[in-house]
Formats: C-alpha cells, sequence, structure tokens
C-alpha cells in the first residue's frame, strides 16, 4: 500500500497585522461612513444545499496543486534518492544543510501554508451551505476531508523543518509560537481520531462523489507516519491493523503501469493526486511537472519523449539494497542506468546482473549519477 503514491507539489499567502493608522480626521470620517448608492452583491447562494461539495472540490484543486520543487524538497533526504543536476540548495539540503537563502525550502514553507489557509476558508465556506443542505453528517465529512488535508501539509512541514506553527484560528496567527516535531506529529495523530468517525470507510477508488477522494483509511495512513516519526510503534501498528483488517486493499500485480494512468484508482492506493488532461491531448492540462526526475543530456528511443533536468536520482544504497532482495522489475521500472551510474556501482557493489550492464539497456532504462 502507498500512502503518498505519486507526485506532490507545495505555498503562504502575506498576512498583515494590522492597518496603519492616520490622525487625520476627515480620513477617518471617510472610513466610518456608510456607503451610498452602492449595491453589494454576490454569485455564492448559500440556499443551494447541493452545492455544498463545491468547497470541497475547491479544497482538493489547491492540495493537488503541488509544485514539482515541493516534492523534490520533501523527499530528497530520504535514503532512497540523492539531490543531483545544478541546485546546489538541494545538494545542501540532502546533507542537512538549511540556508535561510535556499529558494525551494522557503517556497515549500509558503505553498504548504497556502495550502492550510485555504482549508479554514473552506470549512467556514462548508458550514454556510450546511442549514439548506439539512445533512449535517454529509457536511462533517466534507469538513472531516479537509481537515485530513490540512494535517497532511502539517506533517511534511514537520517532516522536513522538524517543526511549525499550527493554526488554531486565522486571526491568531501572529501570536501562535512554532511547535516542535513532537507536538506536531501528535495534533495530527489527534486530528485523525477526531474526524476518522466522520469519513466512508471505502477504498478511495469506490468514492462515487469525489473519486479518488479521502476516506477513513486515508487518515489511518496519515495518522501512522505521525506515531512513526514520534516512534511510537505500537500507534503504528493500530492504525496499519485498521487498514489491513478492513481486506478493503490489495497490492497491484503490475508494478510498471501501477505508475502510470492504467494505475489510477488503483485497489493498493489508499491516496492519489489526481490530475487531468481534461480529455484531451493538448490545451489545457493539470499536471505535474515531470522533467526534474527525468536524465539530463539524453536521447530516448522512444518517439516523443524527451531528457530531464536531471534534479533527482536514485541512490546507490536503494539501487544496492534492492539487487540484496533480487528485485528486477523495480529496478527496470524505476531506474535508468547509466554507463557512468554502472561504473559506479560496480566499483562501489561489485558483481551485477548482466540486464543492467547490457548496452542495450543503458539508454532505455534512470540515473545514478557519478560520484
Amino acid at each position: 500500500m502507498k500512502l503518498n503514491k505519486i507526485k506532490i507539489r507545495y505555498y503562504l499567502p502575506v498576512l498583515l497585522s494590522g492597518l496603519l493608522m492616520l490622525p487625520v480626521s476627515s480620513c477617518t470620517d471617510k472610513l466610518n461612513a456608510p456607503f451610498e448608492d452602492e449595491a453589494f452583491t454576490s454569485d455564492v447562494d448559500y440556499s443551494k444545499g447541493q452545492d455544498m461539495i463545491l468547497p470541497l472540490i475547491g479544497a482538493y484543486s489547491k492540495f493537488y496543486d503541488q509544485s514539482w520543487d515541493g516534492a523534490i524538497t520533501y523527499s530528497l533526504r530520504g535514503d532512497d534518492v540523492d539531490a543531483a543536476g545544478d541546485q546546489a540548495p538541494m545538494q545542501e539540503q540532502d546533507k542537512y544543510s538549511y540556508q535561510a537563502s535556499h529558494w525551494n525550502i522557503n517556497g515549500f514553507w509558503q505553498h504548504q501554508y497556502d495550502a492550510i489557509v485555504n482549508v479554514f476558508t473552506e470549512i467556514d465556506e462548508i458550514n454556510k451551505y450546511r442549514p439548506a443542505a439539512n445533512n449535517d453528517a454529509l457536511a462533517d465529512q466534507y469538513i472531516a476531508e479537509c481537515r485530513v488535508m490540512r494535517a497532511w501539509e502539517y506533517l511534511t512541514l514537520a517532516k522536513t523543518f522538524g517543526g511549525c506553527i499550527i493554526i488554531d484560528q486565522l486571526d491568531n496567527i501572529q501570536n501562535t509560537p512554532v511547535s516542535n516535531k513532537q507536538e506536531v506529529m501528535q495534533y495530527v495523530v489527534d486530528e485523525m481520531n477526531e474526524v476518522i468517525p466522520d469519513l466512508p470507510a471505502v477504498r478511495p477508488n469506490e468514492r462515487t462523489d469525489v473519486k479518488g477522494g479521502i476516506t477513513q483509511f486515508t487518515a489511518y495512513a496519515i495518522q501512522a507516519m505521525a506515531y512513526q516519526e514520534m516512534e511510537n510503534y505500537q500507534g503504528v501498528v493500530d492504525a496499519t491493523s485498521a487498514i489491513i483488517s478492513s481486506a478493503k486493499f490489495s497490492l497491484s500485480n503490475d508494478f510498471y503501469h501501477l505508475f502510470k494512468t492504467a494505475g489510477k484508482l488503483n485497489d493498493e492506493n489508499i491516496l492519489e493526486f489526481q490530475f487531468s488532461d481534461f480529455g484531451q491531448g493538448q490545451g489545457d492540462s493539470f499536471n505535474h511537472l515531470f522533467a526534474p526526475y527525468g536524465t539530463g543530456a539524453w536521447t530516448p528511443v522512444v518517439a516523443g519523449a524527451g531528457a530531464g533536468w536531471g534534479f533527482y536520482s536514485p541512490s546507490l544504497k536503494y539501487v544496492e539494497f534492492m539487487l540484496d532482495r533480487g528485485e528486477t522489475v523495480r529496478l527496470e521500472t524505476s531506474v535508468v542506468f547509466t554507463p557512468d551510474g554502472i561504473t559506479q556501482l560496480q566499483n562501489d557493489y561489485g558483481t551485477i546482473p548482466s540486464w543492467i550492464s547490457n548496452t542495450n539497456r543503458k539508454a532505455t532504462c534512470l540515473t545514478i549519477p557519478p560520484a
């Protein structure tokens, strides 16, 4: 089962602490004067209860809108990947060196808080529809889904920065202290405990209103990740057992296509970030940029394919771990072996399978960069 099946992206609004007060009576008189000959209208009709789903869709849209650099920033410190290419900030972060001048971590922090603030707005909008919808259970479910999205943002922030600001009210942000990692993870655990009863107990691909949307099991998975960070392994067992005992999920027998369109809404997936080309091969689309992951200075054999930026490469540790396990499919479908990478692997690991060193595979298979 995958907790973050595909790509991710990550951005903070400018928050004003107050208004500039000018000691000019004529100005304040104008400020306090009522509007004259002006009618205020709104395009939002909260009496249409069936529209209560619209703020939820807005929350998902923001949740899915993850920048390419956010996914790499969040992931590159893992043992399975190395920062590569010409992005010095990412290479420094891969070695646990963070600087205030690093553009990507600043962008990641801002994007996550933008999404968090957006959740507050969407929850407020859902509650405005609640009376007309006359369905408290459904309103509670939609709000629970929003809170799961918010918990994911906090989880990734705390894992990246070792702590963050937990916002309880938007008008109190300036006075909210930074919480440490343990406190943030406990917040995520508590949030999931509160929202799980309000979420549907189905697979994401079983939902008909929001296909691939958040369910109880998404919340359990995020809670398990928080417990893992807290080193509360019994909590991990309890949360993951709830997923396993549901008998809802099964591992895909096709790893290669699991990460392609054919793998969308698979029975293995607990959380997906949905993208679309709106049913057309060209023009507007909502997608994730894959170029940073691809190999640079490479001419693909497949027509229409292109080289990437080479910012993100599998680590030797990952490749050697897979070799020790006797893996072939996962290596063949997730790693392009360049000539320099093969040489480095041979020098570090020793004898490698013949399919890796086969000349015909070098141009078609991902990159281990030279040391």
